[in-house]
C-alpha cells in the first residue's frame, strides 16, 4: 500500500460518552481511523465502537491522571492504528 494513501488516524480521549463519542462519530464518518480512550466504562466504549462507520477502530483504556498511563496510551494507540495524525484531548 502506498504510504501516502494510508487513512488519517486520530486518538480521541474521553470517547466513551458525550462530546468525545460525538467527535469520534464525526471523524469516523469522514474516514478517519480511531483509537478511542476510555477510563473505566468498557461497555460504553464498546457501544461507541459498534456505532462507528469504517474499520480498524480500537479502544484503549488508561487513567490519564497518571503520566505513565498517558504515555502507555499514546504508545498503545500508535501500535494499534499506526502513527497518530490527530489528537483530540477531550477527557475531563
Amino acid at each position: 500500500m502506498d504510504p501516502s494513501l494510508r487513512p488519517i488516524t486520530a486518538l480521541v480521549t474521553g470517547a466513551s460518552r458525550g462530546i468525545g463519542a460525538g467527535i469520534a462519530l464525526q471523524l469516523a464518518s469522514r474516514g478517519v481511523r480511531l483509537a478511542l480512550h476510555y477510563h473505566s466504562n468498557q461497555s460504553a466504549i464498546e457501544q461507541v465502537l459498534a456505532q462507528l462507520p469504517g474499520e480498524g477502530h480500537v479502544a484503549c483504556r488508561a487513567d490519564l491522571g497518571d503520566s505513565g498511563s498517558a504515555l502507555r496510551l499514546w504508545n498503545e494507540a500508535q501500535t494499534l492504528i499506526g502513527d497518530v495524525d490527530v489528537l483530540v484531548n477531550n477527557a475531563g
